[in-house]
């Protein structure tokens, strides 16, 4: 598969050249797939095309066009496919340009959709952390938007997201690192333990403390002690 996300005149040749080699090198039949991520609704590419004295090289290869679905908004809502939601997620980000205030609300709505879709707890955080990595906001918008996740969570006692990753992380940092606060870092690595959304090595890269120490205190509080 091969994703564009701007019109480029060699896109046709590249894709053939990357068939060609696959067949090449492992002597298998390959299937070229092209998803053209652009903003140009002129743009749309399909075949590559050589020849030369008689000689005729066609290759054609499937191709989907992303801005093509602004048009199939409903059926993407109620895809259960979690590609729709990737999609989506596009094309709000393309259309919300210069528009923080409409990204935050689309950004917020697509998150909250993710729940009624049937998807699974993995697919969930995942498509959480795709939305929160394309959909940039600045920080203000930022923080206002995991604050009311946070709250849709506790509401909706459905505590999937990495929301509380990140804050607990970025707290960690200030907390633990930026004072140099031993028995502060510990009490924040503790709370950080019982959101139980961080590994070991996230929570001593966040609080300062080394591995050995977040083991013990994960250890502890297992046993009721901490």
């Amino acid at each position: 598969m091969e994703v564009q996300a701007q019109k480029e005149t060699d896109f046709p040749e590249r894709t053939f050249v990357y068939n060609y080699r696959i067949r090449d090198l492992y002597k298998r039949t390959a299937v070229s797939l092209a998803v053209l991520a652009d903003e140009n609704p002129e743009w749309y590419v399909s075949t590559y095309l050589d020849k030369l004295w008689g000689c005729l090289t066609v290759f054609r290869f499937p191709t989907v066009k992303i801005l093509e679905y602004r048009e199939r908004w409903e059926e993407l809502e109620k895809s259960d496919n979690p590609f729709a939601v990737v999609v989506m997620a596009h094309l709000k980000t393309t259309e919300t340009k210069g528009s923080a205030g409409t990204r935050r609300q689309w950004k917020l709505s697509l998150t909250k959709s993710l729940y009624r879709r049937g998807f699974e707890k993995q697919d969930i955080i995942n498509l959480y952390r795709f939305i929160d990595w394309i959909m940039v906001l600045p920080k203000e918008l930022e923080d206002a938007y995991h604050q009311e996740i946070m709250e849709f969570e506790e509401k909706e006692k459905m505590q999937y997201v990495t929301t509380a990753e990140r804050i607990g992380i970025e707290k960690g940092e200030r907390i633990g690192i930026e004072k140099g606060s031993l028995r502060k870092a510990t009490e924040t690595a503790k709370n950080l333990l019982l959101l139980n959304v961080l590994t070991s090595e996230q929570i001593a890269q966040a609080t300062g403390l080394t591995l050995k120490t977040v083991e013990a205190l994960r250890e502890s509080a297992k046993h009721g002690n901490a």
